[in-house]
């Protein structure tokens, strides 16, 4: 393997490292998301009757009046199912732990291709001693 082999080899590593760094981040966000949907949901318990600001949009809100502690869960394709907040705390929770075992995936697949990097790397240097 000749040098511009070797930068052509690093630059394919750097856009495989730079792509699961990427989803590890983006995980990490949703993980974030949920624990912050997780800690709003407690919020609302025993606020029944009570006026809430209820998010609309990023950084919008409305002032309303919460009328029971039920949660619509949408569940794709424009289906809903009604669930008590409790039920839906366990629901996120199971997407957390989902997201958790994801995210050590890609931290594995990342590992892997360090090892790779260091081994190419060995290679290089024993076929091209100075």
């Amino acid at each position: 393997m000749n040098e511009e082999e070797l930068a052509k080899k690093f630059q394919f590593f750097e856009k495989q490292i730079n792509a699961l760094q990427g989803e590890i981040s983006a995980i990490d966000t949703a993980i974030e998301d949920m624990k912050k949907i997780s800690f709003g949901l407690e919020e609302l318990k025993g606020k029944t009757g009570e006026e809430i600001f209820a998010q609309i949009g990023k950084g919008l809100f409305v002032k309303a009046k919460l009328l029971d502690e039920s949660i619509l869960l949408d569940t794709g394709g424009k289906n809903f199912v009604k669930k008590s907040i409790d039920e839906t705390k366990i629901t996120i929770k199971k997407q957390e732990k989902k997201l958790e075992k994801i995210k050590k995936e890609v931290e594995d697949d990342l590992q892997k291709l360090d090892t790779e990097l260091v081994k190419t790397m060995n290679e290089f240097n024993k076929e091209n001693p100075k």
